[in-house]
């Protein structure tokens, strides 16, 4: 298997959990069993139980609930803001794009975690506003890549053509421009922008006060009490930390893909 396929099929795996998840109907309460407490992986919990006795594979499933679809909400924030504002700003060139790209560029002005924090801090620090503040940081990279692609291609013959021919504005710049010659970069900063909130969702978590709260499950939090309490066994001291390394292994191996199939067809 590729780099590619196995970074797809890791997705595409974390996915169906987060179905899995949704259709479920886990009880992070009533799966608290102190009788089962720390038991090793086997026929009846694969990765074994917590501290409380809770099944670790159920958890680890439940936790992509806390980043899948607020993470995919982050690369799309990104990607649209990013991509219009570039997309408008190479076109239009002088005047007009040195005002949008100065307007896109500024939650640029803050480190994109520091960025983060303050709204969290500001507003409630909820998955909501974790996935805004992860989609907003990284509008100036997108903005910055897809405006210098299309003030590339606005002077290509092709384009030139395409609007003698009687193609509308709007049909070069989607079919001819974004379609053929940004969506590999598109992809590749909206995968960035997801993984960066998977970090920060998992590192929050982490820490404590910002992230998912026990009892519900988040990987980062996982991870802390694996840290912490000995009652564990090895394997669910693991699981979580390896499943993370395998989500983020899989998001900068297809990002490395995808920069390659750009470099390709620039």
């Amino acid at each position: 298997m590729t780099g590619a396929r196995w970074s797809v099929a890791v997705l595409v795996a974390v996915l169906l959990a987060r179905v899995w998840s949704a259709i479920g109907g886990y009880d992070v309460v009533a799966d608290v069993d102190p009788s089962r407490m720390g038991l090793p992986p086997g026929t009846a919990h694969w990765l074994g139980t917590d501290a409380l006795g809770r099944d670790i594979l159920s958890r680890l499933i439940r936790a992509t609930d806390a980043f899948v679809l607020p993470g995919i909400g982050a690369a799309s924030l990104a990607v649209l803001l990013g991509g219009l504002a570039g997309t408008l700003a190479g076109w239009l060139g002088g005047l007009p794009e040195r005002a949008i790209a100065a307007t896109a560029g500024l939650p640029a002005t803050a480190p994109r975690f520091v960025l983060v924090l303050l709204l969290a801090t500001i507003f409630e620090p909820s998955a909501a506003v974790l996935a805004i503040g992860c989609g907003l940081a990284f509008v100036p990279q997108v903005s910055a890549e897809v405006r210098a692609r299309v003030a590339a291609l606005r002077r290509r013959s092709f384009v030139q053509a395409s609007l003698l021919h009687g193609l509308s504005v709007p049909q070069v710049l989607g079919r001819h421009i974004l379609w053929t010659g940004c969506r590999h970069i598109l992809a590749r900063l909206a995968l960035q922008a997801a993984g960066f909130f998977v970090v920060v969702e998992t590192s929050l978590a982490y820490l404590g006060d910002l992230g998912v709260q026990e009892p519900l499950p988040s990987w980062g939090n996982m991870v802390a009490s694996g840290l912490v309490d000995s009652r564990l066994h090895l394997v669910a001291r693991l699981a979580p930390a390896v499943s993370l390394w395998l989500v983020l292994a899989a998001i900068a191996q297809l990002d490395a893909h995808l920069a390659r199939s750009e470099a390709e067809g620039s």
